[in-house]
């Protein structure tokens, strides 16, 4: 570079023309191959940043397989050591709810499998879940599971819901009763079949009702965030109940148990 320094000095002392276009092409040169180097340079630094990378990469992979294979080794020494800590824990603190009080969280969505009759009429089940208020079954006073609608401020329903065509009727009573009020039980006889309009959709309904004798009631259930579930009477669940079709399955579930007690 200080040779060339030199070089382009001493012609630019002589006002000759041919020095002169020696002198812009010298410049040319050398501006060209100083961008050159340049990038070479720019480019050699990022490879070596990028190898640097690679290096502690493979380090901390090292030293995590040797962290993880110490304490795997140390296992049964870190168990033991934390044991009277969790013995000290009070055991009502920690106690799961019980298997048997706990259902799948996850109701079916979606109207892909929908059951439609010959005239397009939604096939609609749901159930009368009821208990006896001595908790036996053997008599007594018997009172009926109501839910709350989706929308705050509907009033109170019975379970029901979509016959899809890959269950039995049974099958979707008992499914969708677990799915809205988390109960679930034996299944009696149907109580019958009713039409009704849909309020929303303007399709009309065929809905089946079937009588449920509870036999469990989930803690969890898939719609608990979005329902409240109430115990009450007959009288009160054919007075609460807002659907007219529902009412008249109430109904017809007070006649029959009246006429077998």
């Amino acid at each position: 570079r200080g040779t060339f320094t030199i070089y382009i000095k001493k012609l630019s002392q002589k006002p000759n023309p041919l020095h002169k276009h020696l002198l812009s092409s010298s410049s040319s040169f050398f501006i060209h191959t100083l961008q050159s180097n340049r990038s070479l340079l720019r480019i050699g630094k990022i490879a070596a940043e990028q190898e640097e990378n690679n290096i502690i990469n493979k380090f901390f992979l090292k030293m995590t397989g040797f962290y993880v294979s110490l304490f795997i080794s140390n296992f049964s020494n870190v168990t033991s050591h934390l044991s009277p800590t969790f013995d000290n824990i009070p055991s009502k603190k920690i106690v799961p709810t019980p298997i048997e009080k706990v259902v799948s969280l996850v109701s079916r969505t979606g109207r892909d499998l929908q059951r439609y009759n010959s005239s397009g009429h939604r096939q609609v089940v749901g159930c009368v879940p009821y208990r006896y208020k001595n908790h036996g079954c053997g008599g007594g006073e018997i009172e009926v599971l109501l839910i709350s609608a989706q929308k705050k401020g509907k009033g109170m329903l019975l379970p029901k819901g979509g016959w899809e065509v890959d269950e039995s009727i049974e099958e979707a009573a008992l499914r969708e009763t677990i799915e809205e009020a988390g109960v679930t039980g034996q299944l009696e006889e149907s109580l019958g079949k009713w039409q009704y309009k849909s309020k929303r959709h303007s399709m009309v309904h065929d809905g089946y009702m079937f009588p449920l004798l509870v036999s469990q009631q989930f803690e969890q259930w898939p719609e608990a965030e979005i329902r409240q579930r109430r115990w009450v009477s007959l009288s009160e669940a054919v007075e609460l109940c807002e659907n007219s079709w529902m009412r008249e399955a109430l109904e017809a579930f007070i006649d029959r148990k009246c006429q077998t007690h």
